[in-house]
């Protein structure tokens, strides 16, 4: 998860329009619209399954994707907006 912040701060913008970039802005400010209890970002909903396993099954699902993503990211990295030449 870190991985991905640290590539830009312009992945959490809300004009973004890459659909990783959409996706991870979803699971920052998920835990806070939901109104879920303070969890891991974008899990707070997961509260609501019932069971140990289908928590752990969606976690797992959640680190994977995030996962994805930041080698997609390692593989095309977003262009530099902005360049600071002194």
């Amino acid at each position: 998860f870190h991985r991905l912040l640290s590539f830009s701060k312009y992945l959490t913008d809300q004009n973004c329009c890459h659909p990783i970039q959409q996706d991870l802005q979803n699971v920052v400010v998920a835990s806070r619209q939901e109104g879920g209890p303070a969890t891991y970002p974008g899990i707070s909903n997961y509260f609501g399954l019932g069971n140990k396993e289908e928590v752990q099954r969606q976690v797992g699902i959640l680190i994977t994707r995030l996962n994805a993503a930041a080698d997609n990211l390692n593989l095309k990295a977003f262009s530099v907006r902005a360049t600071n030449e002194l």
